[in-house]
């Protein structure tokens, strides 16, 4: 919201931009006309009086303008037609509505036209040249880019603001470097391109251009004790023949006969420093290059920051008598990751065993991220160019999810895998197990992360190997390898994939699985084929030799390849055969089928092959997997198919059914867990064996049951207890029990609790192909009670079932409930969570057989007597209730009512299927339904409700057993509002009140007389309702609630009483003795309703008070319709038509105070009725209705006399509260701004008084003659002679008389009759020899008031010697040429001093160097709010530049921009001044530069591009430094 606010006063500072230049063309431009009636040649004349239509220029007969200078003229017809302009010339002129844009120099003509096209006028405009105005486009930036880095580059158009234009950027060598829409430029290729940054600014195409070169950087490391690298020549540069030099940092190397040259490790130990520059010479061809420069120490694993010292077998462990963190976590971490990043390494390899793995509950429990467990993992924190802008992903791993294992990386923001894991896993022979680098999914939220594959759990005691991708995640912290060995570790680069087997070839005997590895030098996942199938079989890293002969097998990874050759040895006795025995079972009855392959007399594992049967006869058995069930007496034959590595092994076999000995009921359902049936208990009830590992639960297969006319399982469970978090479903969270079927699992949440701690209920999800995080499957769900009624229902909708159907009361433990599974829909289910459930029965069911009962036979009821009754189903199958003869019975639910003698019938349906219920209703008149209502007698403008009752048999009935209403078509005599009636005029009247009563109409008419009233009402008179209850007034008029009264909702009039009367809108003026807090939503302090829209008004925000109008919980997208008045009728708050948040439209406002009167005014006819919260604790001291058609402007004054050029105030008030806007009938005398006034020439004039509708009243003023009080323009410069390229202050001061004019009250323009100066920025600067005649103007009420002064420019005596200025004094440098920061000074409110450079000189120079020397650097400071604190830096435009040189890792530094991060320019290079070496080289720097520590008492070069950074560079920090030498320069150091 608060940029929102800064939103509208930006708006509300460009329309007063745009008003203020309006009134300045007006007065500048006069009021000359042009008559172009019919006939009209359209010459420019006077005004016409003639009668003819004729057009007005703003501007006069003609305009001359500047080149790129814009003015505002308007052209208005006599007839108020619409006017419409364009210039002739395009190239000349830029019309944009009424606004006028010079381009180039020239003459031509702007057309007025009417919409109608009575008339038309021409307009002569002459543009003078003047070159200093035209825009330039300039680019910013350093062109010099190492190979493979990035560089920003901005570009301005002068003059202009940026949002007025697009900048587009290209190059013209896009294999050299590319440039993206935001201007970051990225080094492809060694060369160098051309950047072009072109833009379009009111029709002209503006283009600047600058080289791009890019320069090759080549790494150098040396090993850890190594004191020299050989570097080979073509490392930097390729195709040398020939002799050449070689030159390093100044140092020439020799070259050997290999083409190599011997680095020494002591020429590059330079602290700070890893870039050094070189250059090859070849005859008059110089060839530039770089290198940077590593010195590599042993890697090494930390825990909390200290090394991890191996033991003697070189394994690493954590330390666990270290203390863990708040999360029971100890964490450990290796080298530096930009470290090994810069030296070329890009992966960590780790190798791990885990003796044990951390229990779930040990792992992270961290709110952030969704509350979930793990049994290891890490974190770490997106690289992004600005630290502080990368998100935290916490990558975790759940080993034992129901059997399998899986992670997810999650992202605190989300809840959910948004993350990239960049990890893999291989066995420790290198087979890739899981591939978690960047899986992700599309879906609403766009393209991110997911959870990763299941695989089968790691196990303990086994190695691993796990690779991380560092180039994406940088530094990573581990968890959860408490009791894991790392058994190694290595950093490895991204090098071209090499595959190899440890064997040239191998010889398999036929049918023998074998495993075959082959491995990779940088990990990379290898997948096998085989060059022919017919003889190998492969699957993953197993082959099987399928016959005799040979064949390769082919390992593949990242397009690269390895063979291995395979001889198959042929063995006989090996070949697979079926094992598959015949089977008898009873008629509805089941059996195991059992076929199983043999290779070689051995059982081969189920998970290697795949089995299906299929049966002869379909009609006597039924096979779902290998579970056979009887349908009818016969036999037939089964065949079992085994497809084992391609190929496929059959055997056919006899399968019987007998009749069964006993009856068999095949509804009957049985429950199985982990596959073995169940046996019920001696009740028949099915308890779950705890003690066995599996706890899922299954049914009959459902195939079976289908064959058998089946289509739904039914089963009744009675909970001993029921928890939130008894089971868990990845992706989704904690459930309490649930069930899956094929993708989809369904979790059920018993007892949800919000957040303000209420308990709202049970709910349920269904997760289609987990994990994904969201409910967007389908249960195929109902639940009934123990008396068979539905009480959940979420069956064919996806989402939570509470956004459906609510929460339903949470199910209690020890109470039968029977839950339905449509598993026609499903197929079949597994139970989870059941472990503490009884199973009372299991039924399968069949919809086609619904049953229907009734409660009893039949009824008899006299008419008009209600009587209950209830139906149920066999199968809980919902049912339909209706009356066969409304005319005589009507039915509602579970009622139903006779209203009339006679017999009928209730028919309850269900599936189809039609029971009824005979009722027969005896006549009984005395019971028939009367309305009864008295007659009324009121005065005019008196309001009385009208007393109906409805009565049955003689007794009234409560009002909500029926409807009622009161209508009257005598509209001119009362208006009627529900049951309140309101007379409006003496005369007569009929009320009908109606009543609907189970379906049927009862009427009365009421006749209501309406006698004068004695003494003449104000009808615009309110009054205030307390829960329903007129509030009575006190003696001074006010109304006050009564604040201990339960009901504490407020009501005015009935809108349709007072609406009759003419009224719109409600307007009442309270004052708050105190405020309630959480009137209707958390945190709002008071507001209204009307309809079914909450308009809230938050007082206690930080920013001030805002309101929304909200139709539901979230954000605001209803209107208010309320403005808010404070006690001098001035505009306080509105919240009219702005469909959000107040503060968008209107911006904050201050707190309403407490015992201060506010007016509130509610359009209610655009609301309706309202109802008032949290005003209990204020005075009404009026409330009033009015008709905004009355309006009434009121002056606070009659008339004004006063001097010329005395300013005076005025105010004026509406009867409506309407807004009023002022301005002068002739601006030639009057001058009028806001609530002020000032006459600038006797005479008289009006100040006009406007509302918008349009109603005016006028104030007239008199202007008597004062010369003494004409302001006059003093301006006298802060010197009369500047050396070339110094600039002088021009101070000036407007008077009125002996008053000064404040500044902020008029402008100033200053012009130069000589090009040996320039004007800018309030300053005359120097430009070349010379003499110059400036003259200033002050505008000041739209009028123009000038002063002169002389000035002289002499030559510089060294014009590249620069100057230091502390608060706009020059520093004087002392006998040695030093200068000093003056700390006797005050400096601002952070105690910071901060110097200035004479900006004038970048007309000529870039650059600005001086030598610095620390004595010690400043305690931390802050240079902007909010922004880091530092030792010294600088700012320049929205950027500040600064550098922590005591930060632990070493100095640092960086360009923040608005935003904080470090993505503005540096433009800073630092040398050590000893011998010119560039230690930090960040002119071109959008990013954190690297760590570098400045020392005390050594001198330094600072180098600035100040022509880049703009007059607005400013330096701070600098209190106990020695600044020598400075001077300006047209290029860089070095």
């Amino acid at each position: 919201m608060e940029a929102n606010m800064k939103k509208s006063i930006r708006n509300f500072i460009s329309i007063m931009a745009i008003v203020l230049a309006f009134c300045f063309a007006l007065t500048a431009c006069g009021g000359g006309a042009t008559d172009s009636g019919n006939g009209s040649t359209g010459e420019p004349t006077s005004s016409s009086s003639t009668g003819k239509v004729s057009i007005t220029f703003s501007c006069g007969e003609s305009l001359t303008m500047n080149e790129w200078e814009t003015v505002r003229i308007t052209a208005s017809s006599t007839d108020k037609a619409s006017v419409t302009l364009t210039a002739d010339d395009k190239s000349v002129l830029y019309l944009r509505g009424s606004s006028v844009t010079a381009l180039k120099a020239g003459t031509t003509t702007i057309t007025a036209k009417t919409k109608t096209g009575s008339a038309i006028a021409k307009l002569n405009v002459t543009v003078k040249e003047k070159a200093e105005n035209r825009p330039v486009l300039s680019i910013v930036g350093n062109g010099d880019i190492a190979l493979g880095e990035t560089a920003r580059f901005s570009a301005s158009l002068s003059g202009v603001d940026a949002g007025d234009y697009v900048v587009q950027f290209s190059v013209d060598n896009p294999t050299v470097a590319s440039v993206d829409a935001e201007g970051k430029v990225t080094a492809l290729a060694s060369g160098k391109t051309k950047l072009t940054a072109s833009t379009t600014y009111r029709s002209v195409q503006f283009k600047a251009e600058k080289d791009i070169i890019v320069e090759k950087e080549t790494k150098v490391i040396f090993a850890e004790g190594a004191t020299e690298v050989k570097l080979a020549v073509s490392a930097v540069k390729e195709d040398l023949e020939g002799e050449y030099a070689v030159e390093i940092n100044g140092k020439t190397y020799s070259v050997d006969e290999e083409g190599k040259i011997t680095l020494l490790r002591a020429d590059f130990n330079v602290a700070g420093q890893k870039l050094f520059d070189g250059k090859i010479t070849q005859g008059e061809n110089v060839y530039t290059f770089r290198i940077a420069v590593f010195f590599m120490e042993e890697p090494a694993i930390y825990q909390d920051g200290e090394k991890i010292t191996p033991n003697e077998n070189g394994e690493y462990v954590v330390d666990k008598t270290k203390p863990a963190d708040e999360n029971g976590l100890r964490w450990i971490t290796f080298d530096d990751a930009s470290t090994m990043l810069d030296m070329g390494y890009e992966l960590l390899k780790i190798k791990v065993k885990f003796n044990a793995f951390c229990p779930l509950t040990a792992g992270i429990v961290d709110s952030t991220i969704a509350a979930y467990h793990y049994n290891f993992g890490y974190k770490y924190t997106e690289y992004t160019d600005d630290p502080a802008a990368g998100e935290l992903v916490w990558v975790f791993w759940d080993n034992d999810y129901q059997g399998q294992a899986y992670g997810g990386a999650m992202k605190p923001a989300h809840h959910a895998p948004y993350g990239y894991g960049y990890w893999k896993i291989f066995d420790a022979s290198g087979n890739l197990l899981l591939d978690y680098y960047q899986k992700q999914i599309e879906d609403g939220s766009g393209t991110h992360g997911n959870w990763s594959d299941y695989i089968d759990p790691l196990q303990t005691n086994t190695e691993y190997i796990f690779l991380f991708d560092i180039s994406k995640t940088h530094d990573i912290s581990f968890s959860g390898f408490d009791d894991a060995v790392i058994t190694g570790f290595e950093w490895a680069k991204k090098e071209e994939t090499v595959v190899s087997f440890e064997n040239e070839s191998i010889s398999v005997d036929e049918w023998i699985e074998t495993e075959v590895n082959a491995t990779t030098n940088d990990g990379s996942a290898v997948e096998y084929t085989v060059s022919d199938p017919e003889v190998l079989y492969v699957s993953g890293n197993k082959i099987v030799g399928l016959k005799a002969g040979s064949a390769k097998v082919i390992a593949t990874a990242n397009g690269k390849k390895a063979e291995l050759n395979v001889t198959v040895n042929e063995q006989a006795a090996n070949r697979p055969a079926v094992e598959f025995e015949g089977l008898e079972i009873e008629m509805l009855g089941s059996g195991n089928l059992g076929a199983t392959l043999k290779v070689g007399g051995n059982t081969v594992a189920a998970s290697k092959y795949t089995l299906e049967y299929t049966a002869a006869e379909n009609d006597v058995i039924s096979i779902v997997g290998s579970i056979v069930a009887g349908l009818k007496v016969g036999e037939t034959d089964v065949t079992a198919k085994i497809t084992y590595c391609g190929k496929e092994f059959t055997k056919t076999v006899k399968v019987t059914v007998k009749k069964a000995e006993e009856p068999v009921d095949p509804s009957i359902g049985k429950l199985y867990q982990g596959g073995e049936e169940l046996i019920p208990d001696e009740n028949g009830y099915y308890v779950m064996d705890t003690s066995k590992e599996s706890y899922t639960l299954t049914f009959d297969p459902f195939e079976t049951k289908r064959a058998l006319g089946y289509k739904k399982i039914r089963f009744t469970v009675k909970f001993s207890e029921i928890t939130n978090n008894n089971i868990t479903l990845p992706g989704a969270g904690g459930f309490s029990f649930g069930y899956t079927y094929g993708s989809v699992s369904v979790g059920w949440y018993n007892c949800y609790v919000n957040g303000d701690g209420k308990e709202e209920g049970a709910y349920i999800g269904a997760f289609a192909n987990l994990p994904n995080g969201s409910p967007n499957g389908k249960a195929y769900l109902r639940v009934y009670n123990a008396k068979g009624e539905k009480i959940f229902e979420h069956y064919d909708v996806d989402g939570w079932s509470s956004s459906h159907y609510g929460y339903i009361p949470k199910l209690e433990a020890d109470t039968e409930y029977t839950f339905e599974i449509d598993t026609e829909k499903t197929g079949d289910v597994t139970l989870l969570g059941f472990n503490k459930a009884t199973f009372t029965a299991i039924k399968w069911v069949n919809f086609d057989k619904t049953e229907v009962t009734f409660d009893k036979e039949s009824v008899e009821a006299d008419e008009w007597t209600e009587f209950g009754f209830s139906a149920v189903s066999n199968d809980g199958s919902d049912i339909e209730l209706t009356s066969d003869n409304e005319e005589v019975l009507l039915v509602k639910g579970n009622k139903a009512i006779g209203v009339r003698a006679g017999t009928a019938n209730i028919v309850a349906t269900a599936n189809g299927v039609t029971v009824k219920l005979p009722v027969t209703i005896t006549e009984n008149a005395a019971n028939r339904p009367v309305v009864e209502a008295g007659n009324v007698e009121l005065s005019e403008l008196e309001t009385v409700a009208i007393n109906a009752a409805f009565k049955i048999g003689g007794a009234a009935l409560s009002e909500n057993a029926y409807t009622i209403a009161y209508t009257s078509e005598d509209a001119e005599i009362i208006a009627v509002s529900g049951k309140e009636i309101t007379a409006l005029k003496a005369g007569e009247a009929t009320v009908t009140v109606t009543v609907t009563f189970w379906g049927k109409t009862f009427t009365a008419n009421v006749a209501v007389k309406v006698n004068a009233a004695e003494k003449p009402v104000d009808p615009s008179a309110g009054k205030l309702f307390q829960g329903g209850e007129e509030v009575a007034e006190a003696e001074d008029g006010s109304v006050t609630p009564d604040a201990t009264n339960a009901d504490k909702t407020l009501k005015f009039d009935a809108y349709a009483v007072k609406s009759a009367l003419g009224m719109r809108r409600i307007r009442f003026t309270v004052k708050f003795k105190a405020f309630s807090a959480n009137v209707v939503q958390n945190g709002y302090e008071f507001g209204y309703r009307y309809n079914s829209i909450n308009v809230l008004f938050d007082n206690d925000y930080a920013d001030g008070m805002y309101a929304g109008a909200f139709a539901a919980d979230g954000r605001p997208t209803e209107y208010g319709y309320v403005r808010i008045y404070d006690n001098t009728g001035a505009l306080y708050f509105e919240h009219y038509n702005c469909p959000d948040w107040s503060s968008s439209g209107f911006g904050y406002v201050r707190a309403l105070a407490l015992d201060t009167e506010y007016t509130f005014d509610i359009d209610i006819e655009k609301t309706g009725d309202i109802t008032l919260y949290g005003f209990e604790n204020a005075v009404f001291t009026k409330i009033e209705w009015v008709d905004y058609n009355k309006t009434e402007i009121t002056f606070n004054k009659e008339n004004v006399e006063a001097d010329e050029w005395t300013e005076f105030d005025f105010s004026a008030t509406t009867n409506d509260l309407s807004t009023l806007t002022f301005t002068s009938d002739s601006e030639e005398i009057l001058v009028v701004k806001g609530n002020k006034a000032i006459g600038v020439s006797a005479g008289t004039a009006n100040i006009v008084a406007r509302n918008s509708a349009g109603k005016t009243a006028l104030l007239p003023v008199t202007i008597t003659e004062n010369a003494a009080k004409r302001p006059v323009l003093t301006v006298v410069p802060e010197k009369t002679s500047v050396e070339v390229f110094e600039g002088a202050v021009i101070n000036a001061q407007l008077k009125t008389g002996e008053t000064v004019v404040s500044a902020s009250e008029y402008t100033l323009h200053a012009v130069s009759d000589s090009e040996a100066v320039k004007l800018e920025n309030g300053k005359v600067i120097g430009v070349s020899d010379g003499q110059a005649k400036v003259t200033v103007t002050a505008t000041y009420y739209g009028k123009e008031f000038t002063a002169q002064f002389d000035i002289t420019v002499v030559a510089a005596e060294d014009p590249t010697k620069g100057k230091l200025f502390q608060n706009g004094k020059e520093i004087v440098a002392n006998e040695s040429g030093e200068y000093k920061v003056d700390t006797t000074v005050a400096g601002d409110a952070n105690g910071l001093h901060w110097l200035t450079v004479d900006t004038a000189k970048t007309v000529s120079y870039d650059y600005l160097r001086f030598t610095v020397t620390f004595d010690s650097f400043p305690s931390y400071k802050k240079m902007t709010p909010n922004q880091y604190d530092y030792n010294f830096g600088y700012n320049y435009g929205s950027v500040t530049a600064f550098w922590d040189n005591i930060y632990s890792s070493g100095g640092f530094g960086g360009a923040l921009g608005a935003d904080g991060g470090a993505n503005g320019i540096y433009y800073w290079n630092v040398y050590t001044a000893a011998d010119n070496n560039k230690i930090l080289n960040l002119m071109s720097a959008t990013k954190w530069s690297p760590y570098y520590t400045l020392q005390t008492g050594v001198e330094y070069i600072f180098e600035f591009n100040v022509k880049a950074m703009g007059e607005s560079f400013t330096l701070a920090g600098f209190e106990t430094a020695t600044i020598k030498n400075i001077t300006w320069a047209e290029a860089l150091l070095g």
